[in-house]
């Protein structure tokens, strides 16, 4: 019979049973989807800097430097070549995870406490004008914006540099629609968001110097996790009241997060999600963390599926090495912090292990019948996959195995993907077997590139 491909350029979808789940995918994990439709792994992550042992829970990048804050609340400066200075005067005030804003000439720090700012200097310096305790701050149309805690009240100094530096506490305007707190503030096209719990109001400002900000529009829908908002796209992206993932389209919230909306509503805890954009090569995701319940769930925005990533440790899977991200524009570069230590990771193509603990790839197929509940009598598949990976005298494996109408799994089939010098040419497994519904899983623990272009099954379809 003419071979068979079997669809490997879906998403995971955890939304149902994984015996009611068609052709899609059961399980992506660590891999990604190309232009081409080939899933390859996923960036790993290597060693930049170290600011010493305590987590790194914010980076910023700022005046060609990066910017890390340590969960001890100390911050440091990093330079292009790795060498790290502490520029803190003191410790960040507050106990919340770090929210940054520039507005060119100084970089803001918010995390709960009073606010810090720095100018790329030897030393961070309180903002001046003893504005109020904060876990956001952002920057619009010359003023800084930040809100009260446990409150509907936004406060705004500006439009000037000189009248930046000055809060007075009848500057201010309210988020009043519905009894709802303040949970983050964003900005998007000029516009001021203000997320409550159960609403989100826009601001815009008019130029009237007594009270720049007016409320131009209303959603019914709050945030349901304050540092999982993100601007992607042109848009926002956030997890909503009603523990779903949204993209804001216009000024609809729509849900983008239905084949995992179940896995995420049975979640312990929601509301230290954080998230952040990684748009590298051709690739456009976002990825938001969940640190009580240790996973990451990563949303590619260009091709609309979804993955997971975490780190393979000890022979288990642990929480993605990833407790804080920047982009580094100028430099090119994407960085992570450590959740456990302080070191920063840079996100690379050219390393495969995360440090010193690989990835493992998973691609776990839905239930494939082609297209009719006749049994099938399996004779082989082709595996067109990257060979010639290895170095030196080891050869990696690529791991396969079948489950037939939900009976379990059966022993892996073990191949050799080559070391360098062998030649590239498909792969054919044996794999036979009777079955109306069959998945294939696909694993690699070796730390190497993998590249897998295509399955192709030769399969019968029988009379019943």
């Amino acid at each position: 019979m003419p071979l068979v491909p079997i669809p490997i350029n879906q998403g995971s979808f955890k939304n149902a049973d994984a015996f009611e789940i068609g052709q899609g995918a059961a399980e992506l994990k660590n891999l990604l989807i190309n232009d081409a439709g080939s899933n390859i792994s996923r960036p790993s992550l290597t060693e930049f800097a170290s600011i010493g042992t305590s987590p790194v829970i914010g980076l910023a990048f700022f005046d060609d430097q990066l910017f890390a804050v340590a969960e001890n609340r100390q911050m440091y400066a990093i330079s292009s070549t790795g060498i790290v200075t502490n520029v803190a005067d003191a410790a960040l005030e507050g106990t919340a995870r770090p929210i940054f804003a520039n507005d060119g000439t100084y970089l803001a720090i918010a995390g709960g406490g009073a606010p810090k700012r720095w100018d790329g200097g030897a030393a961070t310096e309180d903002m001046p004008g003893s504005p109020v305790d904060c876990t956001h701050v952002l920057y619009l149309d010359g003023y800084w914006v930040n809100f009260l805690l446990n409150d509907q009240e936004l406060r705004f100094a500006g439009p000037t540099s000189i009248l930046r530096a000055t809060w007075n506490t009848s500057d201010f305007f309210q988020a009043e629609g519905l009894p709802d707190h303040i949970q983050a503030i964003a900005v998007l096209n000029r516009e001021l968001y203000a997320f409550g719990s159960d609403s989100t109001e826009t601001f815009f400002n008019y130029g009237d110097s007594s009270n720049p900000f007016k409320r131009t529009f209303f959603i019914d829908r709050g945030l349901g996790a304050k540092y999982s908002l993100v601007q992607a796209d042109n848009t926002l992206w956030y997890l909503d009241s009603d523990r779903r993932f949204v993209q804001l389209q216009g000024r609809n919230p729509v849900t983008i997060s239905t084949p995992y909306d179940r896995i995420i509503r049975g979640y312990s805890t929601v509301s230290d999600c954080w998230g952040t954009v990684i748009e590298r090569d051709s690739h456009y995701l976002i990825a938001w963390t969940f640190p009580t319940v240790e996973k990451t769930l990563v949303y590619d925005y260009k091709f609309q599926y979804w993955s997971e990533w975490d780190t393979f440790i000890d022979g288990l899977s642990s929480r993605m090495t990833m407790h804080s991200a920047v982009h580094a524009k100028s430099w090119n570069k994407f960085f992570v912090g450590d959740p456990s230590e302080g070191t920063v990771w840079e996100l690379s193509k050219t390393s495969h292990a995360d440090g010193v603990y690989p990835r493992r790839l998973i691609r776990k197929t839905g239930q494939i019948d082609h297209g009719t509940g006749n049994r099938k009598r399996s004779n082989y598949y082709l595996f067109d996959v990257k060979r010639a990976v290895g170095a030196g005298s080891s050869t990696p494996i690529m791991e396969i195995r079948v489950n037939d109408d939900g009976q379990g799994w059966s022993e892996p089939e073990q191949v050799e993907l080559g070391i360098t010098g062998e030649a590239q040419q498909p792969i054919r497994i044996d794999m036979r077997g009777i079955y109306r519904k069959r998945q294939i899983e696909v694993t690699v623990t070796d730390s190497v590139e993998f590249v897998l272009h295509s399955i192709q099954e030769d399969v019968e379809v029988m009379t019943s």
